[in-house]
């Protein structure tokens, strides 16, 4: 689904590690499919990494949105930033060349079970399922994390654009 250019949004809850998902480094046997950071890129059209001249980021597409839930998927050495079209250190706020886009995803370790799928219900029920559409993910977020304060020793972190907005003008 990620190759077609229809898709703007993703959202992925699971096993989570910097760079790769589903992985489970060998504690579940039924688990032995990877999908790194880099194939994540390449079914965008992206490509990102160390070169001769430095580092060189190119995107084919950006997501809207890219929410991982997901261990370890936000913490300072992820590449799914880099992956998905939001990497860390390019201002997105005022910054009309770059389409608005935001990652979501933890520091640190999360834990599957109804906390987990209360507490991403509950940013969408703010941010996307409601009326008007203008609550901005990070409010979305902070509400979530109000409600749900057990998330809060997971590290959540939104990293890209903090106002975004579903369906808004400064979204786009």
């Amino acid at each position: 689904m990620l190759k077609d250019s229809a898709v703007g949004s993703w959202f992925f809850d699971g096993h989570s590690s910097q760079n790769n998902l589903i992985h489970d480094a060998g504690q579940n046997p039924y688990l032995t499919i990877d999908l790194g950071a880099h194939a994540v890129a390449a079914l965008l059209g992206n490509s990102y990494g160390a070169n001769s001249n430095g580092f060189s980021v190119t995107y084919t597409r950006r997501l809207f949105s890219t929410f991982i839930s997901g261990c370890a998927s936000a913490d300072s050495a992820t590449e799914f930033p880099d992956a998905t079209g939001t990497p860390l250190g390019v201002p997105q706020v005022g910054n009309s060349q770059i389409k608005k886009s935001a990652f979501v995803g933890f520091t640190g370790f999360s834990h599957p079970g109804s906390i987990n799928n209360s507490w991403v219900y509950r940013i969408h029920r703010e941010w996307l399922d409601e009326i008007d559409y203008d609550t901005p993910l990070s409010l979305a977020v902070a509400i979530a994390n109000n409600n749900y304060p057990e998330v809060l020793n997971w590290g959540p972190r939104i990293i890209g654009y903090r106002p975004l907005k579903y369906n808004g003008d400064d979204s786009r």
